[in-house]
């Protein structure tokens, strides 16, 4: 998929210096995996690569669901800095089934110039089971992040998809104290068409994340995109079904009922991110006939 031109609102921090350039070695995170599945129907990784800060676990075959390779993404690093541009390219090949999540939560640092850039580049094949379920986001003060998710979905793959934004340490009282945050989420066919879209831009500076029609009285919001699944309409009453707790939550078909989106709002982590592994287990359920992992202590 090509990449789009930076946006507007992030070409004035592009052209900011830092002590270190932007996107130089050691500020160029990068990290490749394919996954395709072995002649006894287990999924394999047949291509990985890593460069600094990432790192990745060997698989791991914990997983109720058979056959299903769990990779999970860490970083010695203290978080995500000013002029970092990280990549991860995911593939699953036909038929592949596989988790992909991190270690922990990502911090995106305080920073007074430049900004940081976050891409995902995901292919899922034909009949293929992708889940790229990461750690929540955290924004530290003066943020500047611009998060990407570009997918290539085939006919008959599957992909499910989170992203969880924390506006600060809310625990010392940070909130909303970052610059900007902006995030796309863009999947379409093989062919170039498109199925799907979905853009967050929060700069508190411009319109208060807390306004009426943004986030109004809550502080972390959370979204699942589950693609390609099985009966979208009849899921989305099984994910209601699931909900519990003080999160808010939507959940609505995708265009074309190619999937369902839920979107979580709430003043913690906590509530947004059980949210989403409910809606998890739904789709996991209705698609695989499987429950989830036991969450991390």
């Amino acid at each position: 998929m090509a990449a789009e031109s930076l946006p507007a609102a992030f070409e004035g921090y592009a052209a900011e210096e830092t002590s270190t350039p932007a996107a130089s070695p050691g500020k160029d995170g990068r990290l490749e995996l394919t996954f395709a599945p072995d002649s006894s129907g287990v999924t394999r990784s047949i291509r990985e690569y890593v460069e600094v800060p990432f790192h990745l676990t060997r698989g791991l075959y914990h997983d109720p669901e058979p056959g299903l390779v769990t990779r999970c993404v860490q970083t010695p690093t203290g978080g995500v800095a000013q002029g970092d541009r990280h990549r991860t390219e995911i593939v699953a090949k036909p038929g592949a089934k596989a988790h992909v999540t991190g270690q922990s939560a990502t911090k995106v640092q305080s920073m007074d110039r430049n900004y940081a850039g976050i891409s995902v580049d995901l292919e899922v094949g034909e009949g293929a089971y992708l889940e790229h379920l990461p750690e929540p986001l955290i924004l530290h003060e003066g943020t500047r992040c611009l998060q990407t998710a570009d997918v290539t979905l085939h006919e008959g793959g599957t992909l499910l998809f989170t992203d969880v934004v924390v506006p600060g340490r809310l625990a010392r009282g940070e909130r909303f104290a970052y610059d900007r945050y902006r995030s796309r989420f863009h999947a379409e066919a093989p062919n170039g068409t498109p199925l799907l879209r979905d853009d967050i831009d929060l700069a508190p500076d411009d319109r208060s994340p807390e306004s009426p029609g943004v986030l109004g009285e809550y502080a972390v919001v959370g979204s699942l995109y589950a693609l390609g699944i099985d009966g979208p309409e009849s899921l989305t009453d099984a994910i209601h079904d699931r909900l519990a707790g003080e999160a808010h939550v939507g959940v609505t078909l995708a265009p074309d009922d190619r999937g369902v989106i839920v979107r979580a709002l709430a003043d913690r982590r906590a509530p947004v991110t059980d949210a989403l592994r409910g809606a998890w287990a739904a789709v996991r359920e209705a698609n695989l006939g499987s429950e989830i992992p036991e969450a991390r202590p």
